[in-house]
């Protein structure tokens, strides 16, 4: 039993387990690239999710592992100084496959569109935060050309927990909420609106449109109105400017290209900064409000992958010292 163990052993920590896994891992690749442009994006997608790629890649991860293992016995066994300078390595490669493999497979991820006052509760967060404001990514009068930027400033959105805590998350770097790691994905305008009819108000709220950067037109509908609304931010004025034409808009009060549908047939076409009438009803355009698209991810090995990181590169460095060691003899 001992033997048929012992053989089992070194069968599964050999350097020959650990070649034919890296041929069969360039010929996936190579394969792959052939084929897609997103091979590694693939592999890691497969090997996070499929059952069987993940049992392949364990017993993979069991090789280095092991075979890791044995290079550090066998260098400390040694005794040679020089072993200290190959440890580290043989210690971070292990550790970082193994911590970015299980960080790949347990990780969390959410999205969640958000305006100020909404709740945001997370699965794996104890409490409810709250989005206590959202700071804009326009101006709220600007000017643009062909060749301006979309956003003038990083979309942050400011957060607070129960206990009265405090969060700015921006775009890049996440922000470290919780538990979870949080960043914003997108920012928008949320149009408001109002329709009436004699006066009497039928429907009002915000809905969050894609609407930015501008030209782009998004819809929505007001249930159970039988209409279908289309909207475009248009300049709010154009401007000649050193024989350039420079479009003006005013993100407090936007310039609205509006159609609506009734089916298949359209009832009003045309622009407005107030209000449009239609079908004996009234639309009016509230001032905007912001909107974030925020991710939301827990990774519980992060840290150890850090680690295994953080040794890896210490021991690449370390390595070559081992080799001057030996070559000194």
């Amino acid at each position: 039993m001992i033997s048929l163990l012992e053989r089992f052993y070194r069968a599964l920590s050999s350097q020959a387990v650990t070649f034919w896994y890296v041929v069969a891992f360039v010929l996936y690749y190579l394969t792959f690239t052939i084929w897609s442009e997103e091979a590694f994006g693939r592999f890691i997608n497969l090997i996070s999710t499929n059952p069987l790629a993940i049992v392949l890649y364990s017993v993979f991860l069991v090789n280095i592992t092991l075979l890791m293992g044995r290079k550090v016995w066998t260098s400390l066994r040694a005794g040679r100084c020089s072993a200290l300078f190959r440890i580290p390595l043989y210690l971070g490669v292990a550790l970082f496959l193994v911590s970015s493999f299980l960080s790949l497979t347990t990780r969390e991820v959410r999205w969640q569109l958000l305006g100020r006052g909404d709740p945001l509760q997370v699965p794996w967060e104890r409490g409810v935060f709250r989005v206590d404001g959202i700071e804009s990514a326009l101006r709220q009068s600007m000017l643009r050309t062909e060749d301006s930027l979309i956003f003038d400033y990083e979309p942050v959105v400011i957060l607070s927990d129960s206990a009265g805590n405090r969060y700015r998350v921006g775009a890049f770097p996440p922000e470290k909420v919780g538990r979870s790691y949080m960043h914003v994905l997108n920012f928008g305008i949320g149009p408001g609106v109002e329709l009436s009819r004699d006066g009497e108000i039928i429907s009002r709220g915000y809905f969050a449109l894609r609407l930015v950067p501008f030209g782009g037109t998004d819809s929505f509908e007001i249930k159970p109105m039988p209409y279908k609304f289309f909207l475009t931010v248009i300049p709010n004025d154009l401007i000649r400017k050193a024989g350039e034409e420079v479009r003006l808009y005013n993100i407090e009060r936007p310039r609205y290209r509006v159609e609506i549908l009734k089916g298949d047939r359209k009832v009003f076409s045309g622009e407005t900064e107030d209000s449009v009438r239609f079908d004996g009803m009234k639309l009016r355009f509230l001032k905007p409000e912001n909107w974030v698209l925020l991710e939301m991810v827990y990774n519980p090995f992060y840290l150890p992958y850090v680690a295994g990181l953080t040794v890896l590169l210490a021991g690449l460095f370390l390595y070559p010292f081992s080799m001057l060691g030996r070559s000194g003899k």
